[in-house]
């Protein structure tokens, strides 16, 4: 009776001890997962800045203080026969700003494009002088106090705004940079009647009259500042990527911003740095971005999942990316990164592949 009852008691225990799984094969319980997070260090890193086309952009600037100087460019399709009988030019502003802001237009004498910038008249035809190529003829000038500025051009200055390429708008020094609508027209009087002329070209040109530190790291729009980063980042391909961030500290004692919202953004590089430097081929859309508040946001980061799977995928194309502000043909401002144990740190976890358990 007793083996009996010895016997009940062993062949109950090894049933409970069945029903769990053998887990010294992979040290997990049924449907555990282990993490895994892992931090690395970019093993190349360069900040510099460039002119760049603000044609795209969907306002116009005009300034200059300490840091940047902003003309804004305006061409309007003119012909001759457009002369006769005219009695009064009106050309009508819009600015986004009401601030108290003068500034004076003198007729352009170089052909240009959207692409241009402060030292580009076109993709491939440089400014004579850098700011643009213009007689010192006056066309007018102003002050700007309100939304709709209305500005009266002489009519003895009608053949040289006919002879020019367009217009430009130069600011004198303000510590503000004003922002208009590219809605300007160029109105024609004759008598009672009037002819309204829309752009066909309007862009600004801007300037960064700033020194920048050596080795220091800086993201602008406007002049356009950007700092590349190369990662030594390998992972096998049975591996899952569960989250991946771009860490960033901001140095808002050296930045400049006249708004407080701004969007950083990421670009994937198409070939190596250093065979066109500034010139190196990205993809201009961004695969991560981030909207910072200033001066609240000064340490955050940008998620990057979508870029780390991409570099998983193919590690040979893993040429590094690009920061910048976004879009970079947007309001002059600069960010500087501090350059601390936490900025350009990638963070990322990963989960193995879970061996099976049972054949």
């Amino acid at each position: 009776m007793r083996d009996k009852h010895w016997l009940i008691l062993f062949l109950s225990s090894l049933f409970l001890f069945c029903q769990k799984s053998p887990v010294g094969f992979d040290e997990m319980e049924r449907g555990e997962v282990s993490h895994f997070q892992e931090t690395i260090l970019p093993k190349e890193t360069l900040s510099f800045g460039i002119f760049y086309p603000c044609g795209s952009a969907s306002s116009l600037f005009l300034g200059k203080n300490e840091k940047y100087e902003s003309r804004i460019l305006i061409s309007f399709p003119l012909i001759d026969s457009q002369r006769q009988n005219i009695t009064k030019v009106i050309l009508w502003l819009y600015p986004n700003d009401t601030f108290h802001y003068h500034f004076r237009i003198y007729p352009l004498t170089t052909q240009w494009s959207g692409d241009a910038t402060w030292r580009m008249a076109s993709s491939d035809v440089q400014w004579l002088n850098p700011g643009g190529d213009f007689l010192n003829i006056l066309i007018g000038e102003g002050m700007v106090q309100k939304d709709s500025f209305p500005l009266e051009i002489p009519i003895n200055l009608l053949d040289t705004i006919l002879g020019s390429t367009g217009l430009i708008l130069i600011p004198e020094v303000n510590p503000k940079i004003l922002s208009f609508k590219k809605t300007a027209r160029l109105t024609f009087f004759y008598g009672d009647k009037e002819r309204t002329f829309l752009p066909q070209l309007s862009t600004s040109i801007i300037n960064f009259l700033d020194t920048i530190p050596p080795n220091s790291f800086n993201l602008g729009s406007g002049y356009v500042f950007r700092t590349y980063l190369l990662y030594p980042f390998l992972l096998e391909k049975e591996k899952k990527i569960a989250e991946g961030e771009l860490l960033l500290s901001l140095d808002l004692s050296d930045s400049y911003y006249l708004r407080d919202t701004l969007e950083i953004a990421v670009f994937q590089l198409k070939e190596n740095f250093w065979t066109r430097r500034e010139r190196t081929a990205y993809d201009e859309r961004p695969i991560a971005k981030k909207t910072v508040i200033l001066p609240n946001d000064t340490i955050f980061s940008i998620p990057i999942k979508n870029l780390l799977e991409n570099w998983q995928k193919e590690p040979e194309k893993n040429f590094g990316v690009y920061l910048s502000l976004y879009p970079q043909s947007q309001f002059p401002s600069y960010l500087r990164i501090k350059n601390d144990t936490l900025s350009f740190r990638i963070r990322f976890t990963y989960i193995p592949k879970v061996r099976e358990r049972f054949p």
